[in-house]
């Protein structure tokens, strides 16, 4: 697990500072050759899950070839492509683009939907009861969102999305977007290594708690040199403490559902998908609203911590029936 961090830290902070993206700031670079390179660097966490995987594990290693080839190889010369056309914004692309993006976006979904057998994680098939856990999952940050941005806007503010004024073309627009998001945005470059293969492991040994701070700090160094280059919420080491603030309430909340949906990879997804994807709909207002929101997931936090019990265990996993362990 060690080994692990340490090559995903340097693969990752290597490609993000020979990309040049860095320099760009807060504005996001155009859609090119530096941000595809880049972009390898965010895919390194799930990469890495995936080459360890299969290490240590014979009977995943077939599944681990098919995602390597099925789903991070077409993502890679879709980017390809993409970076050829050295557009800024997704709704540029040529609609058979857009098609193909969305159709690996599906593919994606699909993967996690049936991901517990892929990466130690292994439970059995989605239930109805973890449909639901998803579908919460999903619609969380959204919703308290709209909720510290209308808290935001109270007082006569001018309540208007730049990209949801459209009809049915900024609807379609929107889906794309979050396609785009969910396989280029980080979601799909990192869940596969920070929950499908580095959780599992710390919840052998520590409780659902201790591990999602332990995963939250580390998932925060992991943004360092973007953090110190671009800044979060604050410049420079105000930044850097205000991502360890933001990502160990994050990591709290998305190990909560993450058990509370049979342990498996959706709910997660979901999460860091529906949270990139958030600031693509420019509201008004947006920075307030989202600083509003973090404090919200602070405190959602707090309520996971101290109202259940269970996140507190001594292990995150639960015992077979006959006491054997976890059987994996």
């Amino acid at each position: 697990l060690l080994l692990y961090f340490a090559l995903t830290f340097t693969s990752s902070w290597a490609l993000w500072l020979a990309s040049g993206v860095l320099q760009y700031g807060g504005q996001l670079p155009p859609l090119e050759h530096g941000w595809l390179v880049a972009q390898v660097g965010v895919f390194c966490p799930s990469l890495w899950a995936l080459v360890f995987t299969a290490i240590v594990r014979e009977d995943l290693r077939r599944q681990c070839l098919g995602l390597l080839l099925g789903v991070f190889l077409p993502a890679v010369l879709l980017g390809l492509f993409i970076a050829s056309q050295g557009v800024e914004n997704p709704n540029d692309l040529p609609l058979a683009t857009r098609i193909l993006i969305l159709a690996l976006a599906l593919l994606v979904l699909a993967v996690f939907l049936f991901s517990r057998r892929l990466l130690l994680v292994e439970r059995g098939w989605l239930t109805a009861r973890s449909l639901k856990w998803c579908l919460a999952a999903a619609l969380q940050l959204p919703l308290f969102f709209l909720l510290a941005w209308l808290i935001v806007n109270a007082s006569g503010g001018n309540l208007g999305s730049g990209i949801l004024t459209g009809g049915t073309a900024a609807l379609s627009g929107v889906v794309v977007l979050f396609a785009f998001d969910l396989v280029f945005g980080g979601a799909l470059g990192e869940e596969l290594g920070w929950r499908g293969f580095a959780l599992p492991r710390l919840l052998d040994r520590w409780s659902p708690l201790r591990s999602a701070l332990v995963l939250g700090i580390l998932w925060a160094l992991w943004h360092l040199p973007i953090d110190l280059a671009v800044g979060f919420g604050a410049a420079g080491a105000g930044g850097v403490v205000f991502r360890l603030l933001f990502t160990c309430s994050l990591s709290v909340i998305v190990v909560w559902y993450f058990i509370h949906s049979g342990h498996g990879m959706l709910a997660a997804l979901l999460i860091h998908t529906t949270l990139n994807w958030l600031p693509v709909l420019e509201f008004t207002n947006y920075e307030a609203a989202m600083g509003l929101l973090f404090f919200m997931m602070f405190l959602i936090s707090l309520l996971i911590v101290f109202g259940d019990r269970s996140f507190k265990a001594l292990s995150g996993w639960p015992r077979q029936p006959n006491g054997s362990g976890k059987g994996r």
